[in-house]
């Protein structure tokens, strides 16, 4: 079933959509499996059906917050699912709370140089570019290069992505040639 839910995402909607319905038919055998809650979440997602995929991340956090502690990086996936959920709804206050409870969990159970708080802080900084507080996304971005940086050096698709992200920022400043100087990195 897990497999099934990760295939649907690759499918396109029509095929996905007869997928799902057989799924739901057996629904009851799977209501309190996170995992599968999150894979469905992600079919929807995947498909920009983003109400549908916040009701199943909601049911696997509540799932995940009854079974599992509280400072597990699982928890910390889906509350960054529900950020993204937001962020592609528009809704950036939600994204930005739902992104640092991510980022909380993260640095408590992963510590402070690991690739995924740098994505983390990456979340976050795309949120203040929306917003139009380049500052903001520029501190958030330095923060995940300066991890993906020490963690995956030099030469990393991370540490390009970040480059590209603080070229943006400059780009929406107005700087075009610090933005330059990033994007040619």
């Amino acid at each position: 079933l897990e497999f099934g839910l990760k295939a649907c995402s690759i499918l396109d909607i029509v095929q996905a959509q007869e997928y799902l319905l057989e799924i739901d038919k057996h629904s009851e055998l799977f209501k309190d499996d996170y995992i599968i809650l999150e894979n469905y979440g992600d079919v929807f997602y995947r498909f920009a059906q983003f109400d549908k995929a916040l009701e199943y991340y909601y049911k696997c956090l509540h799932d995940e917050l009854e079974t599992l502690a509280i400072e597990k990086p699982e928890l910390a996936s889906i509350y960054s699912k529900i950020g993204s959920v937001f962020n592609k709804k528009g809704q950036n206050e939600k994204a930005l709370e739902y992104y640092h409870k991510c980022l909380d969990i993260e640095l408590k159970t992963l510590g402070l140089d690991h690739p995924l708080v740098a994505g983390s802080y990456g979340n976050i900084g795309a949120v203040w570019i929306d917003n139009g507080e380049y500052d903001k996304a520029l501190e958030f971005y330095q923060k995940g290069l300066d991890i993906n940086l020490k963690t995956c050096g030099g030469e990393h698709t991370y540490v390009s992505t970040s480059y590209n992200n603080i070229g943006l920022v400059w780009y929406n400043k107005g700087d075009l040639d610090k933005a330059n100087d990033f994007y040619q990195k």
